[in-house]
């Protein structure tokens, strides 16, 4: 039975890393199916599709900002010693269904919508080919790559200090990193990134050296430039920061398209922030050539875009895969008049 029409159909993508929502009017729909209303996040040295998913509670637990705003005032907090009874969180997804749940929203209006392989069929709706999976990879794990670098340039005890007392620094690094991640192309041969202050007199603190003899101490000493107050990173760096989520993404992708439910399919739509990524993008065409490899202009946004399709028209998707089914074995109550001990 058809759902009724619905004349505003809102989505939220909550992700490990970033976050946004959107919205779209029946009308809009009606005349463009991608046409919606995306909320733009400003950092406050850019605008962006998506924020990061980053939560700030007061002392007592209630709440204080989300994102950009969450980031920002933290870092005013730490900046004026404040902030040590707040509760910052990053990173992280949160449990929609029953928060909306508890917030009010009714069960007919909330829709889960997954990301799972499709198959287009001849009345264009889409079969389900293989069941959503959530897999540990992405963007997140190119932060955690760099984070490792960075310890291992200026050590590990010095590299949490850092996090901890620099935190406005830390979070500057970060928001230019997410940024030079959407930049960093197959051609490029070394990237130059702002190196805090803080960073190599703390290291210098710590470690009775220079900052730049530290440098030489590690296995970049031949990768990694400091000049003034820059850090020229080599492209051996970078594709190894890359590597492993690459990597394991490509295989990932091979692994299902050797399914036999997916013997027939022809393209790979490439969407999500982590897709921004020319090396990604790169390596996917490459490990891909007799498919064809879409990536809309609008990568970051896609996938609210697809929800707010599927929240007017949830017809669209006609057959679905499940990943478990119930079995059709049953087994027997143990009764200890009855049955050996051993059996229970």
């Amino acid at each position: 039975m058809a759902s009724a029409p619905r004349l505003l159909v809102g989505a939220i993508v909550f992700g490990t890393t970033f976050s946004s929502w959107a919205f779209s009017f029946k009308h809009d729909y009606e005349r463009d199916h991608t046409k919606a209303t995306v909320k733009m996040w400003n950092s406050g040295t850019l605008t962006t599709e998506k924020t990061p998913t980053c939560l700030l509670l007061k002392p007592d637990g209630t709440f204080d900002a989300f994102g950009y705003d969450a980031e920002s005032r933290y870092r005013e907090l730490a900046d004026n010693n404040d902030h040590m009874h707040y509760y910052f969180f990053r990173h992280f997804k949160m449990s929609l269904f029953k928060q909306l749940g508890r917030a009010g929203t009714k069960k007919e209006q909330l829709t889960i919508a997954l990301e799972p392989v499709h198959g287009v069929q001849d009345q264009n709706t889409l079969r389900e080919v293989v069941a959503s999976n959530v897999v540990g990879w992405g963007g997140i794990m190119v932060n955690k790559a760099f984070e490792d670098f960075l310890k291992e340039l200026a050590g590990k005890d010095v590299f949490e200090q850092f996090k901890v007392h620099e935190i406005e620094d830390w979070l500057c690094m970060q928001r230019e990193f997410e940024v030079k991640k959407r930049e960093i192309r197959n051609s490029a041969r070394r990237v130059l990134m702002h190196l805090p202050a803080s960073t190599v007199e703390l290291c210098e603190k710590e470690r009775k050296l220079c900052f730049i003899d530290v440098i030489a101490s590690t296995r970049y000493a031949e990768l990694v430039e400091i000049k003034r107050d820059n850090i020229n990173i080599s492209k051996i760096v970078l594709f190894y920061l890359f590597g492993d989520p690459t990597k394991k993404t490509v295989m990932y992708v091979k692994k299902i398209l050797n399914y036999n439910e997916t013997k027939d399919i022809k393209a790979i739509l490439m969407v999500g922030g982590f897709c921004e990524s020319p090396l990604l993008q790169h390596a996917v065409k490459e490990a891909f050539p007799e498919e064809q490899v879409l990536i809309p202009s609008n990568v970051s946004s896609t996938v609210l875009r697809g929800a707010l399709i599927f929240g007017h028209n949830p017809e669209c998707i006609t057959v679905r895969t499940l990943k478990y089914t119930n079995g059709d074995k049953t087994t027997t109550p143990f009764k200890a008049w009855l049955h050996a001990v051993e059996k229970n």
